[in-house]
């Protein structure tokens, strides 16, 4: 577990909060979301602010979903932190690309 102070005193001890391996599906990242909503308010972080930061992971989460995996299937790792006076939340997405079983013949281009 990690101590944190803000700057008016108050003292914060809470472990950060690792989820990997996470399927890159709405349903999973909705939990995720919960999750780090909950992890924030045990660290002393305000509800407003707890909701806006989940809010923007969230958001990049989505974003990875929709766009960076093309139909492939995917995972994201989240992972946040408690720093004095500040929060860190870092998204990664991995991909688990298909290996490519059959080819297409390819087409001769003959020069007259």
């Amino acid at each position: 577990m990690q101590n944190s102070a803000e700057p008016d005193g108050v003292r914060f001890t809470v472990a950060p909060l690792r989820c990997h391996g996470v399927t890159a599906k709405p349903e999973a990242l909705r939990i995720l979301r919960h999750e780090l909503v909950g992890w924030a308010l045990r660290a002393g972080v305000a509800a407003d602010r707890a909701q806006d930061i989940a809010l923007a992971s969230y958001e990049a989460l989505a974003n990875v979903a929709d766009h960076a995996y093309n139909g492939d299937r995917g995972t994201v790792d989240l992972d946040a932190l408690r720093h004095p006076g500040r929060v860190e939340v870092v998204i990664t997405d991995v991909v688990v690309r298909r290996r490519i079983t059959t080819t297409r013949p390819r087409v001769a281009l003959r020069h007259a």
